[in-house]
């Protein structure tokens, strides 16, 4: 809090504390702690001055006292109020803080350090806007309150205003040159603009001013970690947990890169930590899941997935008031399954249709509109629904990805009825006779990218030109089926590729599902291609991050959900020249 020297002279307002906060003032003044009562005969500048001793002392049910006694004597005192309310804000209890600094602006509303508290009290409860609103206030009265352009940047930045954040935080620093608190978010808001050697810079100071400063490491850990830096994250949170061993998040985020690594036990270890301090930390809950995953243990995995729903900023929780389905008997009653997440997981996961419709009942099925053409044929939906489109009456609900945990599946019985989808046969006959020249060549479809806007597409996505190693290999017609703005590097081909660009033809995934049917072999990214590739039951290569998503599993050649599909993994991060190197020598065999 920020304290005010001297009080302002006010008009007068006949009202006492007791009047105005009954239930407070009996709370401390009646507290076992107090010496006595203060004496009746001092004024209200001295009760009030005697008030800010005690509290400078930390002695905060005498400094109430005589808080209390100043506003009996002069009601006005706006910054006895303002100072009330410093008292109950270092407790904790902001609730009971916020009235107090209210009525210290309502007697004088140009108090520029009630205006900052006020703000600040928003700040912590979340209310971004009001907080803005008090500490640019506070700022017009008093611009080289450097505390006020710091609680500024903080509301910036929770709204998703960076920029603006960044330029109160730098206003701050320039009044306070040596505020660590500043470099290190600061530093958080150029990593989250993608500006990494700012960011690095930035916290490393915070470090260097700080070293005792845990959320100092934590944050430049974080930097270090986007820029692949694994180890030097690493050491960063352990030397956050060294100095605070329950911060949750060193723990959750050392747990992602150890995973990584590949160690998956370390991994487990440091996600369970961050649970024991906080059972309710739904993102480690989620990490937990994703990490039993990718190491096969499905029955751990499925449960914890559901945590999912939890962390709204990643899934939107869709609030049905009728039940989730348990993968109990449906005689008699209406299901409706839908897509929650991307293409690919919506056609992967269509595949537990048949088997909800074995349960008895009536199933509906909502899905992504580009999806709707593909899925409507398929055996199982008595109804398709385009999200957006009004849905029916129906007594449970199941989102796709929680059919796993209904059916229980684990690694020995996926569902791998393949193929699962049904194209139609006027579109393949189309695709065949637009062939028809390339018969004798091995036909093979290209995707190098992924959408752009995916969590980890960085990762999982290479370019065109990555592929030339593949131009030297004879009798082999290649065609894009790239879709998006990745689809112009396609008009760079290597020299000597033979490249058919239909891209622009493919309308929706019907469409390239007949495409795919005349092809020989996909070679793709983790994208909804290979999905549906995998789905048709059509030979898919698939070329995969050293880090792969959960269901591509760890080090396995293939992959139990598509048999058809053979995986390409980078065999360590970033190296994707020996991904394709390896690709071209099968090819090469194929060829032959």
């Amino acid at each position: 809090m920020i304290d005010l020297e001297k009080p302002p002279s006010l008009p007068l307002l006949q009202m006492s504390l007791t009047e105005l906060f009954p239930e407070d003032a009996d709370s401390l003044s009646n507290s076992p702690k107090m010496s006595g009562n203060p004496p009746d005969t001092l004024s209200a500048e001295t009760y009030y001055r005697l008030g800010r001793y005690f509290d400078d002392r930390g002695e905060s049910e005498e400094a109430f006292r005589f808080f209390q006694k100043a506003i009996e004597a002069d009601p006005t005192l706006a910054g006895a109020y303002n100072d009330l309310g410093g008292i109950f804000h270092r407790r904790g209890q902001i609730e009971k803080a916020i009235p107090y600094y209210q009525k210290a602006l309502s007697l004088h509303s140009n108090f520029a350090e009630a205006h900052y508290n006020l703000g600040n009290a928003f700040k912590e409860t979340g209310l971004w806007p009001e907080a803005v609103n008090h500490t640019q206030k506070a700022i017009e009265l008093d611009p080289n309150l450097h505390e006020a352009h710091y609680i500024l940047g903080i509301a910036f930045y929770e709204q998703g205003q960076l920029d603006e954040a960044i330029g109160s935080w730098q206003k701050a620093l320039q009044l306070k040159p040596g505020f660590t608190e500043v470099y290190f978010n600061l530093g958080i808001a150029y990593y989250n603009k993608g500006c990494l050697e700012e960011a690095l810079t930035l916290c490393q100071k915070a470090v260097e001013l700080d070293p005792s400063l845990a959320e100092a490491h934590y944050n430049l850990g974080l930097v270090y970690y986007g820029k692949d830096l694994t180890e030097e994250a690493i050491r960063c949170w352990q030397k956050a947990l060294q100095i605070n061993p329950g911060h949750q998040d060193a723990y959750n985020n050392m747990g992602a890169a150890f995973q990584d690594k590949h160690e998956l036990g370390k991994a487990q270890k440091c996600f369970q930590r961050a649970i024991d301090n906080n059972p309710d930390f739904s993102e480690a809950h989620w990490n937990k899941s994703l990490c039993h995953l990718l190491a096969g243990s499905f029955p751990e995995g499925w449960s914890e997935y559901q945590w999912r729903f939890r962390i709204n900023t990643i899934f939107f929780n869709r609030h049905f008031p009728q039940p989730l389905w348990d993968g109990g008997d449906l005689k008699g009653k209406t299901i409706l399954l839908y897509a929650e997440q991307g293409f690919g997981d919506t056609i992967q996961f269509i595949r537990y249709v048949p088997l909800v419709k074995k349960r008895g009942g009536r199933v509906l099925v909502e899905c992504q509109e580009d999806l709707a053409s593909l899925l409507e044929p398929m055996e199982g939906i008595d109804q398709l629904i385009k999200h957006g489109q009004p849905l029916p009456d129906f007594d449970v609900q199941c989102p796709l990805l929680s059919l796993p945990l209904a059916f229980r599946t684990n690694l020995l019985d996926i569902p791998a009825s393949i193929p699962y989808l049904t194209l139609n046969p006027a579109l393949v006959k189309k695709w065949h006779e637009f062939m028809a020249a390339d018969q004798d060549d091995l036909r093979i479809g290209l995707v190098w990218a992924g959408r752009p806007t995916h969590k980890k597409d960085r990762k999982r996505s290479l370019s065109f030109e990555a592929f030339e190693p593949l131009a030297e290999i004879p009798g082999v017609t290649f065609y894009c089926l790239q879709k998006g703005e990745a689809a112009q590097q396609a008009h760079n081909r290597p020299k000597g590729m033979k490249l058919i660009n239909v891209a622009e033809d493919l309308v929706d995934f019907t469409e390239t599902g007949a495409l795919i049917e005349n092809l020989n072999l996909v070679i793709s990214v983790d994208t909804a291609v290979a999905h549906l590739t995998g789905a048709l039951g059509k030979p898919i290569w698939t070329l995969l991050p050293f880090l792969p998503d959960w269901r591509w599993l760890l080090e396995r050649e293939d992959s139990p959900w598509y048999p058809s599909m053979r995986l390409f993994r980078q065999p360590s991060p970033g190296d994707w020249f020996s991904v394709i190197h390896s690709v071209r020598d099968c090819l090469l065999k194929t060829t032959k």
